[in-house]
This record gives C-alpha cells, sequence and structure tokens, in this order.
C-alpha cells in the first residue's frame, strides 16, 4: 500500500511512513503541508481503518483523498464499509462524501465548519488575542502582525467577523479548496510552507534545501499552468537566490520583485517547544531542532547555536525547591533569574582557538519539576544581550 500510494500521490509530493502501533502496523500519509498525516491502520488480519483530519487543509483535499481511497479498494480486495446510517459509530465520513460521490455536500461542510470557527471569535469561546488555527502546537508565532495565525498567513479581527457572516468569503484559508492540481493548488501548497517553514537566509542543511525546492518547484509548476494569476515575487526571488537558481522563469520572478516581503512567519521570533515541557524564544531563521542519542537537544542559525537538555527531579516539591534555590544563591554566577518557583544561573565566557574566538552562554536552570542545562553559542559580542534575552525566555510549562 505505501509503494501504491507514493505512486498514485507522486504530484502531491507524498511522505510515507510505517509505524508498528501496539500489535498492528500503521501507514502515515502526508500529502499536503498544511494536513495532518493521514493514518491506515490494520485491526487484524482482515480489517483495516483509515482516519484523516481534512477540515485544516480544504474540501479539495477531502475529495482527493477520498477518491485515493476508492482507487485503492479493487488495487487491494478492499471492501469499504458503509456505517453511515447507523447511530453512534465513529466509522464514517462526516461530509457524507465518500459514498455519495456528491461533491456539493464536502464544500457545504467545509464552510459551515469555517463559519462556526470564526464565530467561536465572538460568541465568548476564543479570545481575540494571538490564537494558532489549525497550526502545529510545537511552534508559536506570536509576533505576525494580526492576532490570528493560520497555515497561509495571518487573519485579522476584520477578516474572522465577515467570515462568521460569510463563510464563503474567507475560502482562502483552505489550501486546496478544488481537488484538480492546477495553478491554485501548487501555488498555496508553496505558500504553506514558506509562511510556517521557510528560514529566509541562506540554507545550511539539506531538509533546509529540501523546503526551498519543493517552494520553487510548486510556484513554478503554478506559474507554468497559469501564469495570469498574482504570485509572491519578492519572496520567490529570495527563494531564487538562496538556492542560486537561475532559469528563464526566475529573470521574470526577479523583474517582478519590486515590493518588501511579507510572507514568513520565521522573519520574526518563534517560540518552540523543548523535551520536558520546557519552553523557549528563538529567532525564527534557527533550524529544526535535532534530537542526539544523548538527550541532547540542538538547533542553528550559523555562527549562533543552541544545546539544551532536560531532567527530571526525583523529589519535586516546593520544599525541595527552596533547598535548591538556597544552594543556588550560595554560588557565584555571571548572570542570576528569578521568577515564581523557578531560578537560573548563567555565566558567559570567550573561547577561541588558532583561527577564531567565539562566546559561550551557560546557563542551568530549575523549577519545582526539574532542571534544564542551556547553553547559546555566538560570535558577534553585540549578541551578547540576544544570547542573555533569549536564555531569559527559557520557561517550563
Amino acid at each position: 500500500m505505501q509503494s501504491w500510494i507514493e505512486h498514485y500521490c507522486a504530484n502531491l509530493a507524498p511522505k510515507t511512513s510505517v509505524v508498528r502501533r501496539e500489535t498492528s502496523p500503521t501507514l502515515f500519509c502526508s500529502l499536503h503541508p498544511t494536513a495532518e498525516d493521514a493514518e491506515i491502520s490494520f485491526l487484524g488480519s482482515s480489517h483495516l481503518t483509515i482516519s484523516a483530519k481534512t477540515s485544516t487543509t480544504g474540501p479539495g483535499y477531502h475529495i482527493a483523498l477520498s477518491r485515493m481511497l476508492r482507487a485503492l479498494a479493487p488495487a487491494f480486495r478492499l471492501e469499504w464499509l458503509n456505517t453511515s446510517g447507523e447511530e453512534e459509530t465513529e466509522y464514517l465520513d462526516e461530509t457524507g462524501y465518500f459514498f455519495t460521490g456528491d461533491d456539493r455536500l464536502v464544500y457545504d461542510e467545509m464552510l459551515a465548519w469555517l463559519k462556526g470557527l470564526c464565530g467561536s471569535f465572538f460568541n465568548g469561546t476564543f479570545e481575540i488575542s494571538t490564537t494558532m488555527l489549525c497550526m502545529p502546537t510545537e511552534e508559536t508565532f506570536s509576533e505576525a502582525r494580526d492576532s490570528t495565525v493560520t497555515p497561509l498567513g495571518p487573519r485579522s479581527r476584520a477578516w474572522l467577523q465577515k467570515t462568521a457572516e460569510d463563510p464563503g468569503s474567507g475560502r482562502d484559508f483552505f489550501a486546496w479548496w478544488n481537488p484538480e492540481l492546477g495553478a491554485d493548488y501548487f501555488g498555496c501548497r508553496a505558500l504553506a510552507r514558506m509562511w510556517r517553514e521557510v528560514r529566509w537566509r541562506n540554507p545550511t542543511t539539506e531538509a533546509e534545501r529540501n523546503i526551498l525546492n519543493y517552494c520553487l518547484n510548486s510556484l513554478e509548476t503554478a506559474y507554468r499552468l497559469d501564469n495570469s494569476l498574482e504570485y509572491p515575487w519578492t519572496e520567490w526571488a529570495e527563494m531564487l537566490q538562496y538556492a542560486e537558481l537561475n532559469n528563464e522563469i526566475s529573470h521574470e520572478v526577479r523583474r517582478r520583485s519590486i515590493a518588501p516581503p511579507t510572507i514568513g512567519y520565521r522573519r520574526q521570533n518563534v517560540e518552540i517547544s523543548l523535551p520536558g515541557n520546557w519552553r523557549i524564544r528563538l529567532p525564527g531563521s534557527f533550524s529544526e531542532l535535532h534530537f542526539d542519542n544523548d538527550g541532547t537537544t540542538s538547533a542553528f542559525d550559523p555562527p549562533r547555536e543552541l544545546w539544551f537538555t532536560s531532567y527530571s527531579f526525583d523529589e519535586s516539591s516546593l520544599q525541595s525547591f527552596e533547598r535548591r534555590r538556597t544552594e543556588i544563591l550560595a554560588e557565584q554566577h555571571d548572570l542570576l533569574f528569578e521568577a515564581q518557583r523557578y531560578i537560573a544561573t548563567a555565566d558567559i565566557k570567550k573561547r577561541n582557538n588558532e583561527d577564531s574566538e567565539w562566546y559561550v552562554l551557560s546557563s542551568s536552570n530549575v523549577c519545582v519539576a526539574g532542571r534544564a542545562v542551556c547553553t547559546i553559542v555566538f560570535v558577534d559580542p553585540s549578541d551578547r544581550e540576544w544570547a542573555i534575552a533569549t536564555w531569559k525566555s527559557l520557561q517550563h510549562l
């Protein structure tokens, strides 16, 4: 099935993996940058289930995924069980599309869902503050220009209110509106990764180069399908420069790149989750977290580096914390930072070798539940205050 899906969905640039969950293997399928993985799990030798959340991506994704699953059935001699008429069943397509093939059902259900979601900001369910809608929870883009962060860019209060009244006006929320793979599909899938994943600097890892190539290939495909659309010319030109690419389209892109850049949550700071229920604020240009076998987590924005390790206390109580706090206060350190039930110390040392010199901020950070060791490396002396502010942003949730 993994090979079949990769072939069937080749134009979607799928990512698949097989993982054993408890006693059953599960096939994970990532088919769009804004979609959670679709999961195919075996419940025994003769039964399997498929689960997927499609509302975060749009009706086009729901229809395309359903069509793929329908085509999967004869290839593997499957028969999909229709339980939509039964009471209290957990196996169903909420839109009713899977067994009816009626596209309109999907669009109506998606717009009704969007109307309810946006209306939640005005009926007391949500507050109009920095809110992440259909975004991964391990990152928070709290410095976006508007309070509501979505996969295709921030949305204003006015947009929320208008969409709550007329959901059709907010269809730009969905990255995959029509199931056909037209220019709009390829352009939106590039935008999704440009907003959340592109670092807006020269790539330093293979993963970062792959993200750039994905966005550039998607934009070029969209342009070749329909060159009359308005594209993110400035950001497209930036990525061409980072990737060091030149072709007949790149000259046109650079010619039309005249406005200042506006796309990219990672042009500002990002709050990221760290192991052990810790969080820290880093520039969005930092790489994805790298996890070593020894429990160390690292991230890089050359020449700056972050290294982090967390530990849990066998004895975690307020009394134990106060004892540790007293011991820490008796020590001598360059920097001390305290908050409620939290104390942290740091020292900044200059290091050098024959070819270069750099600075290392080494810190120990203690809360009631545990301790974290956080090290920040920088080269430019003017980054000292940045390193201190980054260290102070570390918190245990």
